[in-house]
């Protein structure tokens, strides 16, 4: 529990609400939205360089939707995030910030937000209310 406490503070003083932008080597893909990363820099203890980042402006299905159709879609987004984001690629993490619950990191990353709205894999997403898909 400490631990958590600590890593949460540490977090809200590394990353203000709105930072510069940051390299990054991506670790995974999680889904349509959302990937590992190992952040570049010596600035940060090896224990907190790695992170999830979700994209910044668009929104995915999920995978565990219980819809067969609804998680073929979200599916199809995360390999088309797979296939423009391969493990070790570096990227610029673009107008960084914190979601509201203060473990995510949220940012634009390479544009993939609108390739992905485009190929009509995620919908627009400012973080108010979620449309249901």
């Amino acid at each position: 529990m400490k631990r958590l406490i600590f890593s949460l503070v540490f977090l809200a003083l590394a990353f203000p609400a709105h930072a510069e932008d940051i390299t990054a080597t991506v670790i995974a893909v999680r889904d349509g939205d959302t990937i590992s990363v190992r952040l570049d820099g010596e600035c940060l203890p090896k224990i907190f360089r790695i992170h999830g980042v979700r994209f910044y402006g668009c929104d995915t299905p999920e995978k565990g939707d219980k819809r067969p159709e609804i998680a073929a879609l979200a599916r199809e987004a995360k390999a088309f995030t797979e296939a423009r984001l391969k493990p070790g690629q570096k990227v610029l993490l673009r107008d960084v910030r914190r979601d509201k619950y203060g473990g995510r990191l949220v940012a634009d990353v390479d544009g993939l937000c609108g390739e992905l709205i485009d190929a009509g894999l995620a919908r627009p997403y400012t973080g108010k209310g979620k449309k249901p898909w």
